[in-house]
């Protein structure tokens, strides 16, 4: 699967692509999800949530207020996200509110938000990954790499021998490396 770069998607969206809306919607689903648990929302919130995020973006003219030239997308999309989170909390019923809207109370969440972003990019870059790749070489990279079998047991359950298995290892790190750089360098 081929990444749109961040502003070309948002230019799409600016002229009103229906496409462009779904893709926006699709990719930042993920990042928007831990946000929404970072404010220990509900799954029904946290669906709200993305909702009223993607509608902010169109009805609110949020993405014809980001400035590229003030910082990154990610910071002005947290900042979207971390304002709708706390109008959703606000709406609770009294009984139902176990922490108040107080943006002060969420001032130790934001501190995650790099972390988020990194298994964000994480996530994006192995589906890339996995879309690019022959499978059992996928599979070997996934059960070594990944879920932490010894070479002999990858080799054995895969048909290889273990230098298959660290050759596909070493070559899709650096794939996998090369992704990540290039959805930074993208997203921002």
């Amino acid at each position: 699967m081929a990444y749109t770069t961040n502003h070309t998607m948002l230019q799409q969206m600016r002229e009103g692509k229906e496409e462009s809306w779904t893709a926006f919607r699709e990719f930042y689903k993920p990042f928007i999800v831990l946000r929404g648990n970072d404010f220990k929302l509900t799954s029904e919130e946290i669906d709200l949530l993305i909702q009223d995020v993607v509608l902010a973006c169109f009805n609110e003219h949020i993405l014809d207020n980001y400035d590229k030239s003030k910082g990154r997308f990610r910071g002005y999309l947290r900042t979207v996200i971390k304002r709708i989170a706390l109008r959703i909390i606000a709406k609770r019923s009294p009984s139902h509110v176990a922490i108040s809207a107080d943006e002060s109370e969420f001032e130790a969440e934001d501190d995650n938000v790099e972390q988020e972003w990194h298994a964000f990019l994480m996530e994006k870059a192995l589906q890339e990954l996995k879309e690019s790749m022959d499978t059992l070489k996928y599979m070997a990279f996934e059960m070594y790499v990944l879920q932490g079998n010894d070479a002999k047991t990858v080799a054995k359950r895969l048909g290889m021998t273990p230098n298959q298995v660290y050759l596909i290892q070493s070559r899709t790190k650096k794939t996998l490396q090369d992704i990540i750089a290039r959805l930074e360098n993208e997203l921002g």
